[in-house]
Formats: structure tokens, sequence, C-alpha cells
């Protein structure tokens, strides 16, 4: 059973995005956004999972996760709901040989049949920070019980420290804006996927940073908490 602690985060829940490119926008073009570059705290979990193991990578975007972790030896379920970046997915992962370990799906991650103890790895980059506070503490509540009990957890998010969730607040922020922040409905505060992942999980590895990201836009700074788990 996965036992619920959350820190209240009414004050950092948005309603609505601001106007900002969709993500079949962003990864319909020519240099699409994010890059194939794979996340280093994935691709350093994908090491410490046995090949032919079972990967879930949510919020995959055009693959540059899914890519690695295929590379890897893993076999991998791929879920976004761009189409645009599952297809640009699928072709990657064709000019690279590995289509058959990449089973690529357009699907919202809220609609997922989850099962118990399925996965060895799973991953979330950036994607639990796009949901509300309902959909966010479903989809933790099914990854968590969807990994096996030697299984990781990668995740990343945005925290309060971003300057999109200034911008929110009405603060006065100059750092320039990501400009898919719109599309982010929750900035988490200090220390609270730390201690979501600390009622259920074994932490490994959480952190707190700021970062320039240079793959989409005009060059911008994120606030971001990265967590690698394992599992109950």
């Amino acid at each position: 059973r996965v036992v619920q602690m959350y820190r209240s985060v009414t004050d950092h829940t948005v309603d609505a995005p601001r106007r900002c490119p969709s993500f079949d926008q962003l990864y319909g073009r020519p240099t699409f956004g994010y890059g194939m570059r794979p996340t280093p705290l994935v691709a350093a979990a994908a090491r410490c999972v046995p090949a032919g193991g079972t990967a879930l990578d949510l919020g995959a975007g055009a693959g540059r996760d899914s890519m690695e972790l295929a590379r890897q030896g893993l076999k991998v379920t791929a879920i976004d709901q761009s189409a645009r970046g599952i297809a640009r997915l699928r072709d990657s992962a064709r000019q690279a040989g590995v289509e058959r370990s990449i089973d690529a799906h357009v699907s919202d991650v809220c609609d997922l049949a989850w099962r118990e103890r399925l996965y060895d790895l799973i991953v979330a980059i950036t994607l639990l920070d796009h949901l509300d506070q309902v959909r966010l503490r479903r989809v933790w509540d099914a990854m968590c019980c969807s990994l096996r009990p030697s299984g990781l957890l990668c995740v990343e998010v945005h925290t309060t420290d971003d300057p999109g969730a200034h911008r929110r607040q009405g603060r006065d922020c100059r750092a320039p804006i990501s400009e898919t922040a719109g599309h982010v409905r929750h900035y988490f505060q200090p220390g609270e996927l730390q201690d979501m992942a600390m009622a259920s999980l074994k932490v490994l590895k959480y952190e707190e940073r700021t970062e320039w990201d240079q793959t989409h836009g005009r060059p911008h700074q994120h606030a971001k908490a990265s967590l690698l788990a394992s599992g109950p």
C-alpha cells in the first residue's frame, strides 16, 4: 500500500496555462525541442538495471531518454500526449536500430492501465509538474505501485525557484523564462518531492539546482528538483 504524504501546494498550483507553443509545435521544429541528449540521471540509472529489464518513460517526448534506455538494453514503453513527438521517437528508433526495444504510444498518462510491480525503471522527467494536484497524486501513487521491489524511479520537476514560478506569483523576475512555462501546472516547493518519496520509497539521491537550458527557444533558466529512489 502506498502511503500519501504531501505538503500543502495550494499557493503553487496554476489553474490554466498562459499562451505558449504546443508540444506538437515544439517537436515539429527542424531542431526539435529538448534535443536528444539523455537526462544524466536517467542514463546513470539505466546502467544499474540488468539488460532485458523493463522501463517506462512517461512524458517521453521525442525520445531522448527512451533511446538511451533502449541502447542500454532495456525494453521500453514510451508514453506521450504529443503525436508528433512519438512519431519522431519512432523514426529515431528505426534509424538507430532499436525499434524492437521501444513500444511507443500516444496517450495521456492518466489513462494508462497500470499494473503492480511491472517495471525495473520508471522515468518521469518534468511530467508531474505538468499535472494538477489530483492527477499528480494519482500518477505518483500508480508509479510507486508499478515499481518492482528493487526497481528505480527517476523524477525531475520544476520548483518554486524557477523564473516561471516567480512570474506566476507576481514577483519581480529578470531571469529569462522558458517559452513552455505556461504548461507547468504545479511548481514544487523545496523538499516537496523528497517528502513524497520518503513516504513510500527509499531515496537514493535528491538535489535541487538552478540551470540554463538552450535546447529550445531562447536561452532560459530553470530551477529543478531531481530524485532517484528505489521501490517499496
